[in-house]
Parts: structure tokens; C-alpha cells; sequence
């Protein structure tokens, strides 16, 4: 026969059994939504630019400073303030595909967000209030 007070004691068992992975947990929580809810397909219509502008470094091994891979503007020269992106973007996409490419634009999205929280002192309700705000009026940002 289970006493009345019994259940209180093996839920309050189970509670501190579990506390440390349970606030682990819901401390990584709110990355994880922001992680998942940032993947999605690459729709920059100059990703084919970038990758290619990336594939020319590693043949070459120089910053490309004016557009041949363009009918617009043939020649023009300009500062390409890209070109750390163009390279990351490049071996991404040529190991991994769009998929690494998604991958790779959510983890940063949610490593910037744990710095902002970090900056801020959030808690994890302010978290939890805060981080879906942000990407709903973001999400016209990047449509």
C-alpha cells in the first residue's frame, strides 16, 4: 500500500535526479528553436556569384577585384568586401551542399543570438520572450 505523502517524495526524487540535465537543457532550449526555426533552403539570388567568386580564389589563389562572371558591367572594378564569405561559402556548398549551407547559416544565426543574451544578461523567460520576437520581425529581413 502506497502511503499519500509516498508520491510527493519519489516525484521530488525524480525532480532532483533530473534537476541538472533538466536546466541544461532548458538553458539550450531556446538555441534549438532559433537553430531549427533558421534553416531553410538558400535563396540569395547571388549565391551562384558568391560560390563561383569562391571557386575562382581556390584555382587562382587571389581576391577577384572586377566581374567576368557577369554580362553587366563587364570590367568594373570594386572593393570586394565579400570575399571571407565567398571562400566560407564555397567549401561549404562543395562538401556539403545547400544542406550545409542551411546548416551552416542557422549556426551562426543562433551562436550570435547566445552572444546577444550573453551581452544582455538575459534569463531564460526573457529568452523565451525575446528570441521568437526577433526572428518573426527578422523573418521579412531575409524574405
Amino acid at each position: 500500500m502506497v502511503k499519500k505523502g509516498s508520491t510527493r517524495v519519489i516525484l521530488w526524487a525524480t525532480v532532483r535526479q533530473f534537476g541538472p540535465l533538466l536546466q541544461g537543457f532548458l538553458n539550450i532550449f531556446p538555441y534549438i528553436v532559433v537553430f531549427i526555426s533558421s534553416l531553410y533552403h538558400p535563396y540569395d539570388p547571388d549565391l551562384g556569384w558568391h560560390l563561383k567568386y569562391g571557386e575562382y580564389f581556390f584555382q587562382n589563389g587571389k581576391i577577384l577585384k572586377e566581374n567576368i562572371f557577369s554580362t553587366d558591367m563587364v570590367g568594373y572594378h570594386w572593393a570586394n568586401s565579400s570575399w571571407v564569405t565567398d571562400l566560407i561559402s564555397y567549401v561549404t556548398f562543395n562538401n556539403f551542399g545547400f544542406w550545409g549551407l542551411s546548416i551552416l547559416s542557422a549556426a551562426i544565426v543562433a551562436i550570435t543570438f547566445y552572444f546577444f543574451s550573453r551581452a544582455a544578461k538575459l534569463d531564460y523567460f526573457e529568452k523565451a520572450l525575446i528570441f521568437p520576437l526577433l526572428l518573426y520581425f527578422l523573418a521579412p529581413i531575409v524574405d
